[in-house]
C-alpha cells in the first residue's frame, strides 16, 4: 500500500518532530495494527513516555480541529 504523506502534516509549525514521525507511520500501518503506547513503545527506541506524550499532542491537535456540534436548542415553552 502506497502512502502519500501531505506537506500540511509534513511541515506542521506546531506540531513537535516526534509527534509528526508518529502521526506519518500510524497513517502507513495498515487497518487494524496496533497503535497503542505499548505496542509503539516495543516497535521505537523513544520509549513509552515520549511515545505517550507524542500521542497525547497528536490527539489534543486533532480534538482542536474537529468542529464541535451546535449545542441543542432550547425547548419553547
Amino acid at each position: 500500500m502506497k502512502v502519500v504523506i501531505g506537506n500540511h502534516l509534513a511541515q506542521h509549525r506546531e506540531l513537535s518532530l516526534t509527534t509528526i514521525g508518529l502521526a506519518t507511520h500510524i497513517l502507513s500501518v495498515p487497518e487494524g495494527t496496533p497503535v497503542d503506547i505499548r505496542s509503539l513503545a516495543e516497535r521505537f527506541p523513544e520509549g513509552r513516555d515520549r511515545i505517550a506524550s507524542a500521542l497525547r499532542e497528536l490527539e489534543d491537535r486533532m480534538r482542536s480541529l474537529t468542529p464541535h456540534p451546535p449545542a441543542p436548542a432550547a425547548p419553547f415553552l
